[in-house]
Formats: structure tokens, C-alpha cells, sequence
């Protein structure tokens, strides 16, 4: 659901529990360090460009984190189906899958949810 917020021209979604800031979140998306260090707190190797992927035994790394049309970073594997049935996704769901918790939790973890920011 998303409510707008009148003369500021920004929106906030509902997640059930608290109104969060669609631009928060993006920002989240779009910030490349968040990602990598969600990826080393799952447990992953990275060195230079190369991510040992944290969901599956990899000791040649396959995979890499790279710039989605400007809309944000992505984690990509190459060797393992880590996102359900995708190989690839962002801050979130990298969160998710390692904690192994809902969306909802994982803007906990990222500091959103109950009017926090990052």
C-alpha cells in the first residue's frame, strides 16, 4: 500500500507494522556498501569483485555485486539459485535469506520501521 503524503511529493508503504519511506528504501538499495557488508555478516568471502557465495559451499567464487540500470546494487550467483528460484537480488533480500526472516524484519535490521531511519 502506498499512502501520499500530500505537498512533499514523497509516498510512504505500509508494510502491516509501520509506515516506511519509500526513499529510505531506495536509498538502502542504491548504497553498494550496505549490500557487501550484509554480504560479509552472511558469511561471504569478498575479494576484489569476487563474492564467495555465502549459500552454498564455493571455492571458486561465483559470484559478483554489480549496478542494476542505475536503480540500485545487486548481489548475483552464479553457481546456486540463493533467492528462491532467482540467482540475484539486493540488500533485502540478502538479509532475508541469511537471517532467514520476512521483509518486515529485515527493515528492522537495516535500522527502518517505527518512524527510524538509517
Amino acid at each position: 500500500m502506498t499512502i501520499p503524503l500530500g505537498r512533499s511529493g514523497q509516498f510512504l508503504k505500509s508494510w502491516g507494522f509501520a509506515m516506511v519511506d519509500a526513499v529510505e528504501i531506495q536509498r538502502l538499495k542504491a548504497d553498494r556498501g550496505r549490500l557487501v557488508a550484509a554480504l560479509g555478516d552472511a558469511g561471504a568471502t569478498i575479494v576484489g569483485g569476487k563474492v564467495a557465495c555465502p549459500f552454498h559451499p564455493d571455492e571458486h567464487p561465483s559470484g559478483g555485486v554489480h549496478e542494476h540500470n542505475g536503480s540500485g546494487w545487486l548481489y548475483t550467483c552464479h553457481g546456486c539459485r540463493w533467492n528462491g528460484e532467482k540467482n540475484t537480488g539486493d540488500v533485502f533480500d540478502v538479509i532475508r535469506k541469511a537471517h532467514g526472516c520476512d521483509f518486515r524484519r529485515a527493515l528492522e535490521l537495516l535500522g527502518l520501521g517505527n518512524g527510524r531511519k538509517p
